[in-house]
């Protein structure tokens, strides 16, 4: 997954690889909270 998005983020620019990784890192443990908890209010 790390290697794949830095090689897009080569193609794309620097300035996408400081986002993406920023993004990657703020989103990634947000996102298995935030599913998780979705998923136990829907049952």
């Amino acid at each position: 997954m790390e290697r794949r998005l830095r090689e897009l983020c080569t193609l794309l620019g620097e300035n996408s690889t400081i986002m993406v990784d920023s993004s990657v890192d703020r989103l990634s443990p947000t996102k298995d909270v935030s599913s998780n908890a979705s998923d136990t209010s829907y049952e």
